[in-house]
């Protein structure tokens, strides 16, 4: 893997950078962290299909942060402990070069399930808000929320298994894991 090498490589060569890239906790740290994260936020959602109720800004503001920290855990893991068994590189933490043909276009389903979790979570939010200020709009807004659960459990277990799926091919293929 040539395209970007360089400047990854740059990047890895500095202190604190390379710490925020990734350095913190392991590829497989990160990959483990966003799996249970995708599996307790699939709950969540089973639970929204039945339960709809989300009130109160604390809850919210948990809801926004949970979401936030996700996402993150969802970067580093993919780009730390899933583009390694992608590229069969170890060091080449380059979201871009995943959604190339070469790769299998891998960065549309490693990126695409977050996305539109992200759009979900912010649906939840929304309706949750509209439903308290707009008390007309209480059953429309239910009903959304309800459609945004199913829909959250739909992704993040479509996450899940999109990026887990190179990883464990890569086990049963060669018999171990890939470590840094």
């Amino acid at each position: 893997v040539s395209c970007c090498a360089v400047l990854y490589d740059r990047i890895g060569a500095g202190g604190a950078v390379a710490v925020a890239a990734g350095g913190l906790l392991s590829g497989r740290a990160w990959l483990m962290i966003a799996v249970a994260l995708c599996l307790t936020a699939a709950g969540w959602g089973a639970r929204l299909r039945h339960r709809p109720l989300l009130t109160g800004k604390r809850n919210m503001v948990l809801v926004a942060a949970g979401t936030l920290l996700w996402l993150y855990a969802v970067r580093q893991a993919v780009l730390h402990g899933v583009a390694p068994y992608v590229f069969q590189v170890l060091h080449h933490p380059c979201p871009w070069c995943l959604f190339l043909v070469e790769h299998d276009m891998m960065g549309v389903l490693l990126f695409g399930p977050p996305l539109l979790v992200l759009f979900e979570i912010t649906a939840i939010l929304t309706a949750s808000v509209l439903r308290d200020a707009y008390p007309a709009l209480a059953e429309p807004a239910l009903a959304r929320v309800r459609r945004a659960g199913s829909r959250l459990v739909v992704f993040m277990l479509f996450f899940t298994c999109a990026a887990t799926a190179p990883v464990f091919n890569w086990w049963v293929r060669f018999g171990g894991w890939m470590d840094k």
